[in-house]
């Protein structure tokens, strides 16, 4: 704990040496960090540096204690001021009082209780202020961490103070922030601030977001600026595990109008984690000319499959349109359009059964969700073989990749309930652990322990679904011999708990 700073003005040496002698100054929470012997050697000293506490003399030369108290007050309000006095000029004190200072003490009485019980007092002030002040910041800190959650997610009306859209908010001049997002419970952004808390405005949007502003500073060595360095930190702190940012700039602009517009930036950088997997930093990128969200024949040939009815087709059709998604990296907007037209396109044909509409408000409810989320394309794609299998009945293909990862799926679906690691799956297919899991992620946009995780997720439900099983006993059904794990990866792959999923169906 940090002592506060006493400064002791005094002319008489004796009276100097009791005052700093009688007590133990530290052990009252405060350091004599210098001494003066005039009011006017005083203000220079404060002039230098800040006190806390100045314990003055009335009568001395050149300047004297009330004209001190009055000089302290005006130039260093936050400086406390306690008088020292003889009997003979006591009448001082009151005038003294009335400019401010906080209390006195009689030179004749000068006993360590005294003392003791006035640096107390004073202690006790001081701590009061800081919280005070601490307080008042907070509040400060809070209008201005609404006001910018606001202004960057379009929430004040665009009209709203074109000059002035924050109400005189004070903004850098740089227009650069990083956006952080983190799977819910998995840690946060905020432990990140250290020493770079002045330069970085911190902005939470939600339990699995926060933005970073860049309030300004040179760059660093390798040519990034504060936030970036910030965000690339973040991610080393977790090795990328859970983890995903993207910075953004407001090009030209600056101020409020260059945060929106970066802010706008990173968050479509920060999207192509759902095509390029976590752990990474994203660059915004200029916008391109937006060009079709997949090819026109692959498409053609997914809703030739979908007529032909054959699962394998339908599988491999829909595999590769996904790839070609992946591939294409098309916005957020278009890539919702386009999913929900495949999802769609599943239940055109008339020989199909329509979905209930509770039916279909689950699966884009759940689509939504898994966007929000960052989820990757390979897992959403999962899902849509999901449906696909509940369409046709039966099984389609495993997605048209390579026959390694195709035979790595098929074990995994056979196998799900078994203990199944990396080096396990490698060994049986032949393969070194590291090229098996490099090309499934590849192939599929999922780790192994991703895909896993889904396909015993999937099996689970049909048991929370079909049976009056106990969770305790889904989850060993399913290879999972700890049920609170089981729970917490299942809300993690459906975005609900296994109570309300049980519930609701």
């Amino acid at each position: 704990m940090s002592l506060h700073q006493a400064l002791i003005v005094e002319d008489n040496a004796v009276y100097r040496y009791a005052v700093r002698t009688i007590v133990d100054w530290e052990q009252c929470g405060f350091e004599i960090a210098a001494e003066a012997v005039n009011g006017k050697q005083a203000l220079e000293l404060l002039d230098k540096r800040p006190f806390d506490l100045v314990l003055t003399d009335v009568s001395m030369p050149e300047m004297n204690g009330i004209a001190l108290v009055k000089a302290v007050k005006e130039r260093f309000p936050d400086t406390l001021v306690v008088m020292l006095s003889s009997y003979d000029d006591f009448r001082f004190v009151k005038d003294s009082l009335k400019l401010g200072a906080e209390d006195y003490l009689l030179k004749q009485e000068l006993e360590p209780e005294a003392l003791r019980y006035m640096l107390d007092q004073m202690r006790r002030r001081l701590a009061q202020r800081e919280e005070k002040k601490r307080r008042e910041a907070e509040s400060r800190t809070e209008v201005r961490t609404i006001l910018l959650k606001m202004w960057l997610t379009g929430e004040t009306p665009p009209g709203h103070g074109a000059e002035s859209p924050l109400g005189g908010l004070a903004l850098p001049d740089t227009s650069r922030l990083a956006l952080l997002a983190w799977r819910p419970g998995e840690g946060d952004g905020l432990r990140l601030m250290g020493e770079d808390e002045e330069r970085i405005l911190a902005v939470p949007l939600r339990e699995d977001r926060l933005v970073l502003v860049d309030a300004g500073g040179p760059e660093g060595e390798d040519g990034g600026y504060a936030v970036r360095q910030l965000a690339r930190r973040w991610l080393r702190e977790a090795e990328g595990r859970c983890r995903v940012a993207a910075v953004g700039s407001g090009g030209e602009e600056t101020g409020a109008r260059g945060l929106r517009t970066a802010y706008r930036n990173a968050e479509q950088a920060l999207f192509r984690a759902v095509y390029e997997g976590w752990g990474r930093l994203f660059e915004a990128e200029r916008e391109e000319p937006e060009g079709p969200a997949a090819d026109p024949a692959r498409i053609a040939r997914w809703q030739q499959a979908l007529r032909g009815g054959v699962p394998e087709e339908v599988g491999d059709a829909l595999s590769d349109l996904i790839r070609d998604l992946r591939r294409r990296k098309p916005p957020k907007p278009v890539l919702k359009r386009h999913l929900v037209d495949l999802y769609a396109s599943l239940y055109g044909s008339a020989e199909y059964a329509s979905p209930s509409e509770a039916g279909q408000q689950d699966w884009l409810a759940g689509l939504m969700d898994s966007l929000e989320r960052l989820d990757s394309l390979g897992g959403i794609q999962e899902r849509l073989l999901a449906v696909c299998r509940e369409r046709f009945g039966e099984t389609p293909g495993r997605p048209a990749c390579r026959k390694e990862v195709r035979a790595a799926l098929a074990y995994i679906r056979e196998h799900y309930a078994e203990e199944i690691s990396v080096a396990d799956l490698s060994r049986h297919l032949g393969f070194s652990p590291n090229y098996l899991s490099n090309l499934f992620r590849t192939e599929t946009g999922l780790r192994v322990t991703e895909y896993v995780n889904r396909v015993r997720t999937e099996m689970a439900k049909r048991l929370l679904r079909n049976t009056s099983l106990k969770v305790y006993e889904v989850a060993s059904q399913v290879g999972y011999q700890e049920t609170s794990y089981f729970c917490k990866v299942f809300k993690e792959v459906t975005g609900e708990t296994v109570t309300a999923f049980r519930r609701k169906e």
